[in-house]
């Protein structure tokens, strides 16, 4: 069932007052200088091919494989100095310093099998040196403890589990008096049915004793076997070497801070989207205006904008979310107060997510919410949010940031590129003798570019490029670009990025030796690390045998 039409229920839109109109006409008079810096920006950066527009401006087959050869190359480039890649660099430069000590780190490359016939070093073990911090640790990731161990593990669980007799007496009392009344019975008393009551516990927590028990034997018995299982050896063997040698340290280092590097750039969007939402809102009430004939504000007394809206489906599901809604207010033909969406608009600090943004992530949702048998609705918490019968008009708002994009690509396209350029797809390897899409062999690329411009999923996606958004007057009209103290403060935030990855990263020694110090005190139980992850009723059971 659909949610309840939201009306005039509050829904926590914040009002649009006149002073914020006055400001949006003030940004909106800078919007063509700005617009200008975005096209200019956006054709500092080399012709992927990708796209459409880009494919009719270079019309010759060979000249596009070439331009898009050129920008696989400056992907890679690029890549290979991002803050995260140079410190997983560092981090791999420490691990081979690790290796050279021989010990724990050459008994795990030899477990792991990482080895290579050109560079043996040193040359009993065949080891490769040089392999990424990355890399290792996908290959101890894959090294899994085996199928006895998740047979165990299931075991012990289903005999831990808690019972659910307290949960269930309303049900039995419940099924009791049911059962009495279908079967045309007198209803038992209380104290009958208290008595049938604890007849009826009492076999049921026998059962379930008796149940526990079983399964906890046979737990014991899996316990046993694990200790002869060789893959559950080597799982142990693998994790301890990984632990015992330090890289487990340094990769622990290298994720903390990859996390909160990623909470930063979070926190930015966050920033973007709550100190400009109200005049983005307002901009796009004042283009509306503009664009229509009969105006805006004549057929709405007042108007407002919502936060964080979302698009959820006839069952209640999750679909996605809007940045920003704006409403229109004014008098239904009954005369009552209503208010309905008139555009949505979208936050965007990176340019090149901007047609996607505009073209892709609403429209298809807008249309099924708009259709005679909805399945789609526009929501705010519990309430509905109703759509104008007019057409709801969709915009994207930027920044211009004081610092140059470093790579200049759709991020879902720059994920999909990456797959291919990489064989470590998980571990972001950035080695170049790692294997992968060899970017000197133009007919290899070639191929690439034409599966990529073949493929359905990818031809809306492809359709428009960041450049030709901006070039075509009557798109860019719907690219508000914006700013505020609160949003440059959030983009200095942004641009220093790299100096803060700089500088925790210079925290990873010393976050590296106080795992290896937490490390030391975990040698004291290593001999007894088996034992104590089975559980104390199958260590009691082993014990025995």
């Amino acid at each position: 069932m659909p949610l309840p039409v939201a009306g005039s229920n509050n829904v926590g839109d914040k009002p649009l007052l006149e002073k914020d109109f006055h400001r949006a006409r003030e940004w909106l008079r800078n919007q063509p200088a700005l617009h200008a810096q975005i096209r200019e920006g956006l054709g500092s950066y080399p012709t992927s091919c990708l796209y459409d527009d880009e494919c009719q401006l270079h019309q010759e087959l060979e000249a596009q494989q070439k331009l898009f050869q050129n920008f696989l190359r400056h992907l890679k480039a690029n890549l290979g100095v991002s803050p995260r890649a140079v410190l997983l660099q560092k981090l791999t430069q420490q691990l081979d310093e690790l290796y050279d000590k021989g010990g724990a780190m050459l008994e795990l490359y030899k477990e792991l099998g990482l080895t290579n016939s050109w560079d043996v070093t040193p040359k009993e073990l065949g080891l490769k040196r040089g392999t990424s911090v990355a890399a290792v640790a996908k290959a101890v990731e894959a090294v899994g403890p085996g199928q006895v161990y998740a047979q165990w593990q299931t075991l012990e669980a289903a005999a831990q589990k808690p019972s659910q007799l307290d949960v269930s007496q309303r049900k039995i009392r419940d099924g009791l008096t049911r059962k009495a009344s279908t079967k045309s019975l007198q209803e038992p008393s209380p104290q009958e049915l208290e008595c049938l009551l604890e007849c009826r516990i009492a076999e049921i927590r026998d059962a379930e004793e008796k149940r526990r028990a079983e399964l906890y034997e046979l737990a014991a018995l899996y316990a046993i076997l694990l200790r002869q299982d060789v893959e559950h050896r080597r799982w142990i063997r693998v994790r301890t070497l990984w632990r015992d040698s330090g890289a487990e340290g340094l990769w622990e280092a290298f994720l903390q801070l990859d996390r909160a590097h990623g909470e930063d750039r979070r926190s930015n969007g966050s920033a973007f989207e709550g100190a400009d939402a109200r005049l983005a809102a307002a901009m796009a009430v004042e283009l509306l205006t503009r664009a229509q004939t009969e105006s805006c504000k004549s057929k709405f007394e007042r108007f407002s904008y919502l936060c964080n809206a979302e698009w959820r489906d006839a069952h209640g599901k999750l679909q996605g979310e809007v940045d920003v809604v704006v409403f229109g207010h004014g008098q239904s033909r009954e005369g009552s107060n209503s208010k309905e969406v008139i555009s949505l608009i979208e936050m965007k600090s990176g340019w090149f997510e901007l047609p996607a943004a505009l073209f892709l992530q609403h429209s298809a949702k807008l249309a099924k919410a708009k259709a005679v048998e909805k399945n789609m609705f526009l929501c705010s918490g519990a309430h509905q949010l109703q759509l104008s019968p007019r057409e709801v008009e969709t915009f994207v708002a930027t920044l211009i940031p004081p610092h140059r994009f470093v790579i200049g690509l759709d991020p879902f396209l720059l994920r999909l590129l990456c797959q291919h350029i990489y064989s470590n797809r998980g571990g972001g390897d950035l080695k170049d003798e790692e294997k992968g899409l060899n970017l000197d062999d133009l007919e290899a690329c070639s191929r690439l570019l034409a599966t990529l411009r073949a493929d359905q999923a990818l031809q809306a996606r492809l359709a428009v490029s960041p450049a030709e958004l901006m070039r075509n007057a009557q798109t860019s009209s719907r690219v508000l670009v914006l700013g505020s103290a609160a949003s440059a403060a959030t983009r200095d935030g942004d641009s220093q990025g790299c100096s803060n990855m700089a500088a925790q990263e210079r925290n990873v020694i010393g976050t590296k030796r106080s795992l290896e110090a937490r490390d030391v005190q975990r040698k004291e139980a290593a001999k007894s690390w088996l034992p104590q992850c089975m559980g104390n009723a199958a260590l009691k059971c082993c014990m025995a045998t």
